[in-house]
């Protein structure tokens, strides 16, 4: 899954990912508070495995205002101590940012897709040739969705950022230029970085699968081969 760790904005978006389930699972209160909010329980993102990753993610993008009120009201109750508050508070302030709210909506479909086929390839009795078409198919929709990815998570990112009063124009500081970088990377603005950096995971997902596909491929050419080797 090295998709995921291209760019520090991915890392730390799933790095908040993670922070959102230890922080409802440290204490049974927090627990029932949140369950208050959301029916579905919080997931936990594992970097080792596709499904829980995405389960994670789609809970939190299909339940994050109510997550959002959830966590607010850890964080403003009377009744609460000063501990619960805090964490929820510094929780609040790493969701409530554009860069989550657009990697919360780009990885939100990818990985629906990756879960859709692996959960395909774990069926037994498949053929060689049937997971390579798969593969295959999930590489169509990472490169003809490429751009459409991205311009939708921005454009759901910004309704979120314009809801809350989240902003925006913020402009990334300029650093040291990096092997492969244009001058002109060091200047921009939150929301070109960002999607540069989901483009460049995109990239780096359609790479990879593209890579087991012509393993998987060829271990069924062998396989073929050796069998008419075999009839013969």
């Amino acid at each position: 899954m090295h998709a995921v760790g291209v760019g520090t904005k991915s890392v730390t978006f799933f790095g908040t990912v993670e922070k959102v389930y230890s922080f409802s699972s440290s204490s049974t209160h927090r627990w029932d508070i949140l369950k208050k909010y959301v029916l579905i329980r919080v997931k936990r993102s594992c970097n080792t495995r596709w499904s829980s990753t995405h389960e994670a993610v789609c809970v939190l993008a299909e339940h994050t205002e109510k997550i959002i009120d959830a966590l607010e009201a850890l964080r403003v109750g009377p009744e609460e101590t000063s501990e619960p508050r805090g964490d929820a508070g510094s929780l609040l302030v790493c969701i409530m940012t554009y860069v989550f709210f657009s990697f919360l909506h780009f990885w939100n479909p990818v990985l629906t897709e990756v879960n859709d086929t692996q959960i395909y390839l774990q069926q037994e009795g498949l053929a060689l040739d049937q997971c390579v078409q798969k593969l295959k198919a999930l590489t169509l929709f990472c490169h003809e969705k490429r751009d459409s990815l991205v311009s939708k998570a921005t454009e759901k990112a910004l309704q979120v950022c314009k809801t809350y009063c989240i902003p925006t124009e913020r402009r990334v500081g300029r650093r040291k230029k990096m092997d492969g970088e244009n001058s002109c990377d060091a200047g921009l603005t939150l929301i070109q970085e960002t999607s540069r950096e989901q483009l460049e995971a995109i990239d780096q997902l359609q790479a990879e699968i593209k890579k087991h596909t012509m393993q998987m491929n060829a271990a069924a050419i062998c396989f073929f081969a050796n069998s008419n080797i075999v009839g013969y």
